[in-house]
């Protein structure tokens, strides 16, 4: 089963699976979403909610948790948002 489609080629449940799986709640996790023309962002924070379909991460700035965020799984594939290391 495909779920959408990268530059014509099916992206696969499979696919949007291992992405889940390599969120844990609790983790603290750095991101990176790139947001056009030579802009990235990067957020930091902790993973509180994973569903199948998205993740939702509570951001820290400056050591405070702020507010939460959610990012899609087919972002990652596409290569919208990186887990940096």
């Amino acid at each position: 089963m495909y779920v959408a489609s990268q530059g014509g080629r099916p992206i696969s449940v499979e696919e949007i699976k291992g992405i889940k799986n390599r969120f844990r709640i609790k983790e603290k996790v750095r991101l990176k979403e790139h947001m056009g023309r030579n802009k990235d962002r990067y957020i930091r924070g902790t993973v509180i909610h994973r569903t199948n379909y998205f993740i939702t991460v509570l951001v820290r700035k400056n050591g405070v948790e702020r507010y939460s965020e959610s990012f899609k799984y087919v972002d990652f594939v596409l290569g919208d948002i990186e887990k940096v290391i």
